[in-house]
């Protein structure tokens, strides 16, 4: 109707501790329900099918011996426009936090999903997060690269592939080895890491376009850059994604924002996500410096 079409499809409640990104009124879109209520996190995820139904866990262990949380997950930032709904919760550790971060851009029917860690001292991390394959979803894993697929079989068992899954943090190659990765276990996405220092990022991006999902595609971590110099993984990260002919680029400071410039972009921001046009040029899908999670406060009414 009408009035619907002035309603945007997303909405959130930090009271009810549940929020719903949604790309469209359809029932074909793509829709990310998430609750954050007693100390936990859980998804469902659907486009045409259900991809993803279940706990999205986290675990940390700090010099061999498991944190355990001080407080629940909260609410930091919502925001919600024609582009993109977006959503940032923030779990309490003693001496760390962990920042978790879901991104739907609407029209490309993208999915952005990452944990940022941020300590107070450096130490040696394990860090461990899993997410549930819904009944009839399947994650099959690329051979010689790190990327997979979710698919689908139907009565005939004909495989149709959804989604793809895209650990935006690791080399794109298998070789070299690495203390980090994407995997499935069981019914599960296992995304794991282990590192010294103080600060870590774990992005995870998701094409929810079947079609496109099947396409070839790449990604690249990109060098950023401040005052003439290159950043640490510590400081600031950005990755850029291909999938077919399309592209996104997204950023993330992990130490206190700053003007730093990647790929051509000059900013100060705590996150950033584009998308590249047919000419090349990167268009805004959203940015958040420091100081507007003040939206949070939408998400409570």
């Amino acid at each position: 109707s009408y009035v619907e079409s002035l309603r945007s499809a997303s909405t959130a409640s930090a009271w009810a501790e549940t929020s719903l990104l949604r790309s469209d009124w359809s029932r074909k879109g793509a829709k990310l329900l998430l609750t954050h209520a007693d100390g936990k996190v859980s998804m469902e995820l659907e486009t045409t099918v259900a991809l993803l139904s279940g706990e999205w866990t986290l675990r940390l262990d700090r010099n061999g011996r498991r944190l355990k949380p001080i407080d629940d997950w909260s609410v930091v930032c919502w925001h919600d426009d024609d582009g993109v709904a977006y959503l940032e919760l923030e779990l309490e550790f003693e001496g760390a936090k962990v920042q978790r971060q879901a991104l739907l851009a609407k029209e490309d029917r993208v999915l952005f999903l990452a944990d940022a860690l941020l300590a107070d001292d450096p130490a040696s991390w394990d860090y461990r997060a899993t997410l549930s394959l819904a009944s009839g979803s399947e994650f099959a894993a690329a051979v010689e690269t790190r990327e997979g697929t979710l698919t689908r079989s139907d009565n005939s068992g004909e495989t149709t592939t959804v989604a793809a899954v895209v650990p935006l943090g690791l080399p794109e190659w298998r070789r070299p080895a690495t203390d980090a990765g994407l995997e499935r276990s069981d019914r599960e996405l296992v995304s794991f890491a282990h590192f010294e220092g103080r600060r870590a990022y774990f992005p995870l991006f998701l094409d929810l376009k079947g079609a496109r999902a099947s396409s070839p595609l790449t990604w690249r971590r990109l060098t950023v850059g401040e005052q003439l110099r290159i950043c640490d993984a510590e400081t600031a990260v950005a990755y850029r994604v291909q999938v077919g002919w399309e592209q996104w680029i997204f950023y993330r400071s992990l130490a206190e924002a700053a003007n730093r410039t990647f790929f051509g972009q000059n900013l100060v921001a705590d996150f950033f996500a584009g998308q590249f046009d047919a000419e090349g040029i990167v268009n805004d899908l959203l940015s958040i410096e420091e100081g507007n999670e003040d939206e949070a406060e939408d998400a409570a009414e």
